[in-house]
């Protein structure tokens, strides 16, 4: 059978027709690779999807950072660069967020990493 073959009817049929010249010992081994092959399938699209997740929280971490920064560049604060390597570092959204905020009203950088103002 084609690999390329999608899924559908003629691909169901082929199916059908190859399994009609199995033994039952090969029926039987068949399926067990149909089986095998199936679950690879949900296991990569799981970790497809586990990827996708990961990717879309990194990238808005990073957007998130990007803000903090650019909050206190246009307000004037000067970042030195361990401070912009500390924002940019982070990857905790609930932190990122808090640090957005503390940017608003921050004198100096110091102020957005403080726990209380």
């Amino acid at each position: 059978m084609p690999a390329e073959l999608p899924p559908g009817p003629h691909r169901a049929a082929l199916e059908l027709a190859n399994e009609a010249t199995f033994s039952p010992q090969e029926l039987d081994a068949y399926r067990k690779v149909m089986d095998e092959i199936q679950q690879l399938r949900e296991y990569g699209e799981a970790k497809r999807t586990e990827g996708e997740a990961a990717g879309f929280e990194k990238g808005q971490a990073a957007g998130k950072a990007e803000a903090v920064l650019a909050v206190l560049a246009a307000r004037g604060i000067a970042v030195d660069d361990k401070s912009q390597a500390r924002i940019l570092a982070c990857t905790d959204a609930g932190t990122l967020d808090q640090w957005i905020g503390r940017a608003t009203t921050a004198s100096v950088v110091e102020a957005v990493f403080a726990t209380t103002l």
